[in-house]
């Protein structure tokens, strides 16, 4: 079992010395490398490198000639699609929810939302999804807190078992009925660290400068791409049959992923997307984007700030350094509270 990652590693390092670059036909830009081979009827890219948002496409040819196409590549720009809802606009409230999603023991969890208490402004909260044993959960004394029992939030392989924040966004939804005050939501996974004092304030001020209903990190269209998130979700005949029955879009076919944790949503979409179940399982980083666009609401990505979010390692070293260099936050720190 130890040599599958090691293979993987040396697969990657050999695409990277003899790969085939992979330009944008428009631009000129590098956008991804890898292998590319044709058998059975088919085109495969092997060992994909860069941008996982390629989309092929066959290109125009000034000259006409039957024995030869192109097949070029490509990327979708930037999400930037107008709001198609009645909600949404200016909020009179700045009251924030901070959400922290968390499985660690009692001890870690209460430093874990000391610190996010640390950092709310007034009117704000911090409200607690617990994820951990029942037993641990009742041992946190804080209030206000909710359990979360879903098997699909427990998931060992979150992308191939799909694991889902939709009870979580049921029950918050449900808890912020007796909270008219709050008109924000942002989610935190417990791994994702505030260096900033003023988060809230500067998430707001982005909110409103960009007219969006939602910010999140690594926001990209996938559809008709390379992404293995679409093209697994693809396969599922369910899947376009469940964009055509919730859109309220004229391009009832895009499809988007954004990353779980950090994302910033008004109580508007926030509800909206709550109110809905999962007709069939969908991965939460698919799942969430794609219906709140569909529901009609704006999606803009917090660009600048995607350098200090990942998905993997321990970024506790790189605190100081990232603060220095203007981050918000910073994705995945799991050493602290150990470490501190």
């Amino acid at each position: 079992m130890k040599a599958l990652p090691f293979l993987h590693v040396l697969l990657q390092l050999f695409v990277r010395i003899f790969g085939t670059n992979l330009t944008d036909y428009r631009t000129g830009e590098k956008i991804a490398r890898a292998f590319v081979f044709c058998w059975g009827g088919h085109i495969h890219l092997i060992g994909l490198q860069g941008k996982d948002q390629v989309i092929p496409i066959f290109l125009p040819q000034e000259k006409l000639t039957f024995w030869k196409r192109r097949i070029g590549f490509t990327v979708h720009p930037r999400p930037d699609f107008p709001r198609e809802t009645s909600a949404g606009g200016d909020l009179k409230d700045d009251g924030i929810c901070f959400l922290l999603l968390s499985h660690l023991p009692p001890t870690e969890t209460r430093r874990l939302l000391e610190k996010w208490d640390s950092i709310r402004s007034p009117g704000a909260e911090v409200l607690l999804c617990y994820g951990g044993s029942r037993e641990n959960f009742d041992r946190i004394e804080y209030s206000p807190k909710i359990y979360l029992d879903d098997p699909r939030l427990r998931t060992l392989n979150h992308q191939k078992e799909k694991q889902s924040y939709t009870q979580m966004f049921q029950a918050v939804s449900s808890w912020l009925q007796g909270r008219p005050d709050l008109a924000y939501v942002y989610l935190a996974e417990y791994d994702h660290w505030p260096l900033v004092k003023d988060l809230g304030e500067r998430l707001i001020g982005r909110l409103k400068e960009e007219r969006a209903d939602i910010l999140g990190h690594e926001l990209f269209r996938r559809d008709r791409t390379s992404c293995v998130y679409y093209l697994h979700h693809r396969s599922d005949p369910r899947f376009l049959s469940w964009l055509q029955d919730i859109s309220c879009r004229s391009d009832k076919g895009a499809v988007f992923n954004m990353l779980g944790s950090g994302s910033f949503w008004t109580r508007e979409a926030f509800l909206a997307v709550g109110a809905r179940s999962e007709p069939f399982p969908m991965y939460l980083e698919t799942y969430l984007p794609t219906l709140a666009h569909h529901l009609g609401f704006r999606l803009r990505d917090l660009r600048d700030q995607n350098r200090f979010i990942g998905a993997h390692g321990d970024r506790y070293a790189e605190i100081e350094m990232a603060r220095r260099e203007g981050a918000w936050t910073l994705h995945p720190v799991k050493s602290w509270p150990r470490a501190e």
